[in-house]
């Protein structure tokens, strides 16, 4: 059996085309207000003053901090309230979900306006998927060559698309309706119910064709979740970079099971792990990414970190004990560890209001030495120097 190669994406591959980090989404939300490119609906806007309104009324933000917040710090009171079942100033929790809600759709919209803003250096990314799909193909002559796959954490879809499209450059065999699939690796549903391209990776092996394996930890911006049935509906496109959020889309299988009709009990809604300080990770679907990520994890004989698609930015993590003085306990790092500077992105908040959440709280960092293991207490100041490790 060839050796198996897991590659796990941060936000710097999406970074290098334009997508903004998790640090930069708000002002990227409330820059939707004049972006010169693209038409922005009402809708949209009225979203984005609601958002503007909860900051200060109910978050105490003044106006002109608004720029140095965190999104944690937005997600983090609303989801304690909601697991709650409490209100949260003058929002009930079913408030604080439709709140919640149209957050999670403007990030979609600010995202894919910043991407579609930057058209340059996606030649890279085309060139990288079509190298992971090459390596997929193999599976078509013999299923056992499972030899690629890749984690990330990414919500944009660039990548989705380019493995898409180039799959789909082939042609459909005959007694097929398809190439091969993208699988996200849990179980998806078309969102197009005569989309033949969309099909969950198993199901496209059984039928003798390959599967390309994306795994997306943090969920997507083309997944919608029926809250009744759970299943997961996907889109892919040729360019378009984001997923609906103005337009309703109903579960067809629950309308049909259930004799519904675009009730709001089958009513799709966004599949985003957002950052928050309490995470919810009970979602069936987001389990099965990840129980299947930790499989290909322990699969690899290689692992790849790309922290950019443009640079020469990447490490690779062998097995433990392939070299002289590998650490038996772990995998080793190559480059190994090093320092370099922290800085913020934007100043610290006035010395006169109390910090949001992310400015106080405290990062422990730990790392293995051949010899012995450190610990490091960094507080986040403007000064502060954080350990970087190649993972």
């Amino acid at each position: 059996m060839r050796p198996k190669t897991v590659y796990v994406l941060g936000a710097g591959f999406s970074k290098s085309c334009g997508a903004p980090n998790q640090g930069e989404l708000l002002n990227a939300i409330f820059a939707l207000r004049t972006h010169p490119k693209h038409g922005i609906r009402k809708s949209t806007l009225k979203w984005i003053d609601q958002l503007e309104s909860f900051m200060i009324n109910n978050l105490m933000v003044l106006k002109k901090e608004i720029p140095n917040y965190s999104l944690e710090d937005i997600y983090t009171p609303i989801d304690k309230s909601i697991i709650e079942s409490t209100s949260f100033r003058d929002h009930t929790p079913k408030q604080l979900l439709d709140l919640r809600e149209k957050i999670n759709k403007l990030v979609i919209v600010a995202l894919r306006t910043e991407i579609e803003s930057n058209t340059d250096k996606k030649k890279t990314i085309d060139k990288f998927a079509r190298y992971i799909v090459n390596c997929c193909k193999q599976r078509i002559d013999n299923e056992e060559l499972d030899t690629v796959s890749i984690i990330t954490t990414n919500w944009d879809i660039i990548l989705d698309n380019h493995i898409f499209n180039v799959i789909n450059e082939d042609p459909i065999p005959s007694g097929h309706k398809f190439s091969g699939v993208l699988d996200y690796c849990c179980y998806i549903s078309s969102l197009e119910e005569d989309d033949e391209k969309i099909k969950p990776g198993l199901y496209a092996l059984g039928k003798g064709r390959y599967n390309v394996k994306l795994l997306k930890l943090h969920g997507s911006l083309n997944w919608l979740q029926c809250p009744k049935c759970s299943r997961l509906f996907v889109k892919l496109y040729k360019s378009f970079n984001g997923g609906y959020v103005i337009s309703k889309k109903y579960c067809r299988h629950c309308e049909k099971n259930y004799d519904l009709k675009e009730d709001i009990t089958n009513q799709l809604y966004t599949n985003l792990i957002t950052p928050t300080f309490l995470k919810n990770l009970n979602n069936v679907q987001n389990k099965l990414v990840w129980q299947n990520a930790a499989i290909e994890l322990s699969e690899a004989d290689k692992i790849v970190f790309v922290q950019s698609i443009v640079m020469a930015a990447c490490c690779v993590m062998l097995p433990a004990v392939i070299l002289p003085g590998h650490f038996t306990k772990a995998g080793t790092l190559m480059p190994p560890s090093h320092n370099v500077p922290f800085a913020f992105a934007s100043p610290p908040l006035s010395e006169y209001r109390s910090p949001p959440l992310s400015f106080v709280k405290i990062t422990i960092v730990l790392f293995d030495n051949f010899s012995s293991s450190r610990v490091f207490i960094i507080l986040p100041t403007a000064s502060s120097r954080l350990l970087v490790m190649a993972a």
